[in-house]
């Protein structure tokens, strides 16, 4: 039961991280620093999470949200 618990609050944590990095992202900030900032080992694991939360890499959602 503790294993599960550590897997939704990770889950939790994450999704606020993508989030919170989605509102950087159209500030200009830079994938490797937005992942650095939120605590990710490597730019490409921030982006490996990102996808998973959004479908989309960080950059592909970025020109997403440029092109709307």
């Amino acid at each position: 039961m503790n294993n599960y618990r550590h897997v939704i609050i990770r889950y939790f944590i994450n999704q606020q991280k993508i989030e919170f990095s989605k509102t950087l992202l159209m500030e200009g900030m830079s994938v490797t620093d937005i992942a650095m900032l939120l605590n990710f080992n490597t730019s490409s694991y921030f982006s490996t999470v990102f996808k998973k939360f959004t479908a989309l890499s960080p950059m592909d959602y970025l020109k997403k949200q440029q092109d709307s």
